[in-house]
């Protein structure tokens, strides 16, 4: 049933952002980068585009589980992030979110077993999915000092993520003499951060919403049951006290997750933590679907 009830939603959604001409004439190339319009123009070539989509998000999201249990190696992490029902409820949606996971991850995998070059190729492919890799480069360096404690390898590091994650910036160059990522943090900042009543707060409240906000209001809107703000009761008793027991869940989780880095010295997790933290909660309020590039080391 929950799956016959999505694809109106997903129409909605990509006539509203038109993923499909995206991959065909890349008009629109400057507002979303164009990996996941790939994926999508490949499921299309199927009689059933979304049940190929699906089928397709299904296997990246068992690949992702199983890259989090070899990078923790605990089971208990990968049992808690099916619980939260981190990247498990973004299955079914025609959204960049598990693509981009599916890359971060093994990215992050890659660094963990010292494998720079895999580390940086992956890091690479997903900055062509979303623009939120366009300053990895900085925080480049750090991680790979304190993964190889090696300084000339660090430096190196940074001009080598600086390419790879400049293809998108390269493309927009040649067709729209522009060299960003996308202009979507643009509107964001105009949307969001320049109509906020505290603008100069906004950014703090938009990275505690993200930081403990639940993955299943994802699918509790869609039966219509749960608001974007989580402070709204929408005739769901349930789901309110369900969305409150989260945030009290995830809050103790950042906490005792910052004990234990401070702890051990993690600074490789802490850096990676950090910089998605920060550019995924800039302008605008998305909720879990943010934490999905980090949340497998917080627990």
């Amino acid at each position: 049933m929950y799956l016959l009830l999505i694809p109106d939603y997903i129409n909605m959604e990509m006539d509203t952002i038109d993923y499909l001409r995206i991959s065909e004439d890349l008009g629109n190339t400057l507002t979303r980068p164009v990996g996941y319009p790939l994926v999508i123009s490949a499921a299309k070539l199927t009689s059933n585009y979304y049940l190929t989509l699906t089928i397709i998000q299904l296997i990246m999201f068992a690949w992702i589980m199983q890259v989090i249990y070899w990078i923790r190696g605990k089971i208990y992490v990968v049992v808690l992030l099916l619980i939260s029902g981190a990247y498990l409820v973004y299955i079914p949606y025609v959204l960049s979110d598990l693509t981009f996971s599916f890359f971060v991850v093994a990215s992050f995998y890659a660094l963990h077993k010292k494998n720079l070059a895999w580390h940086i190729i992956l890091i690479g492919i997903a900055s062509v999915v979303r623009p939120t890799l366009a300053y990895f480069f900085i925080v480049e360096p750090f991680l790979v000092y304190f993964t190889f404690r090696d300084k000339k390898l660090a430096i190196y590091s940074l001009f080598l993520c600086f390419a790879a994650t400049s293809i998108s910036p390269l493309k927009n160059l040649i067709e729209h003499g522009q060299f960003i990522h996308t202009n979507i943090l643009n509107f964001q900042a105009n949307e969001y951060l320049l109509k906020s009543s505290h603008p100069l707060l906004y950014p703090f409240y938009s990275m505690f919403s993200n930081s403990v906000s639940m993955h299943w209001y994802e699918t509790f809107r869609i039966f219509g049951l749960y608001k974007v703000d989580f402070s709204y009761l929408n005739g769901n008793i349930f789901v309110y006290i369900l969305n409150y027991a989260f945030i009290a869940f995830y809050c103790g989780a950042h906490v005792m997750y910052l004990i234990r880095v401070v702890r051990t010295k993690d600074w490789v997790s802490l850096l990676w933590v950090g910089y998605f933290t920060g550019t995924g909660s800039l302008c605008h309020t998305i909720g879990g679907r943010h934490r999905l590039s980090f949340e497998f080391l917080i627990w």
